[in-house]
């Protein structure tokens, strides 16, 4: 409504725009030659009886409802005074109209679009790796660690690859580097473990496969696995733990990046 009656106020400030009078083709030739076109003036207030209004003096001399009242008069008189100017009138409210339901369109179809793309990172596979299972042998010389994966998305997930290993020495840098350790590849299926009891056997799965060392000391282990989401979509998912061998315990070791996912 604001921008309609935007849209009047302009029409009246350019007043200049639209013509008078149409004159009267059915008067006789000047003796010039030329006709008589345009020449009736306006009616003025005097000669109508009814007192002139001008759209930018109308509240003047006025307030409250009488200047609103007064102004949207003046407007309206303007606008529908004659023929063309409610013709042209109506083709501004048509073509404002046409501009603010393309607006509209196009934010319903951006935010549309957003949604759309939003639907993917909310329902995909979620795989997150932490260590289990941390034994020392009857002999309390090798450490033996496996792994455990929880989906906590929506949907599931195909794990593909599985990598660990174990470093005397904490992790370096804001860059992951492996080497040194073991992998395997895989093609398990990880459903959704969303919204059950973490303590549910069905809530998490351990993996098939063990990763050993020589040694009974507090070390560092890390790794990553690999899997695709239901779009066939690549995603890595980082641990990096220091592990207690004696206690069976461990905690979280190195930077942010050492344990993102993508």
């Amino acid at each position: 409504m604001q921008r309609l009656l935007a849209a009047l106020l302009l029409l009246a400030w350019s007043s200049s725009a639209f013509p008078a009078s149409h004159g009267n083709f059915d008067q006789p030739d000047r003796p010039d030659g030329g006709h008589a076109l345009n020449s009736a003036p306006l009616a003025t207030g005097e000669e109508t009886g009814t007192p002139a209004i001008s759209v930018a003096h109308c509240g003047e001399g006025k307030a409250g409802f009488d200047m609103v009242a007064s102004c949207a008069g003046a407007v309206w008189g303007f606008a529908f005074g004659s023929a063309e100017r409610a013709i042209a009138t109506f083709a501004g409210v048509i073509a404002l109209s046409t501009v603010l339901l393309w607006i509209n369109a196009r934010r319903t179809a951006k935010a549309a679009r957003v949604a759309a793309e939003q639907i993917p990172a909310a329902e995909r596979a979620y795989l997150f790796v932490t260590p289990t299972n941390i034994l020392l042998d009857d002999t309390r010389t090798e450490t033996t660690v496996h792994l455990r994966v929880d989906n906590a998305g929506r949907t599931p997930g195909v794990l593909t690859l599985v990598y660990g290993q174990f470093s005397k020495k904490p992790p370096k840098g804001d860059t992951p580097v492996y080497e040194g350790g073991g992998s395997k590849e895989f093609e398990l299926v990880i459903n959704s473990s969303n919204g059950m009891n973490p303590h549910d056997p069905a809530a998490n799965v351990i993996l098939p496969v063990t990763f050993k060392i020589d040694y009974a000391d507090p070390i560092h282990f890390w790794g990553y696995v690999e899997y695709l989401d239901i779009l066939k979509k690549q995603h890595t998912s980082r641990f990096c733990t220091l592990i207690y061998p004696v206690q069976g315990k461990w905690e979280i070791a190195g930077g942010r990046t050492w344990n993102d996912w993508t």
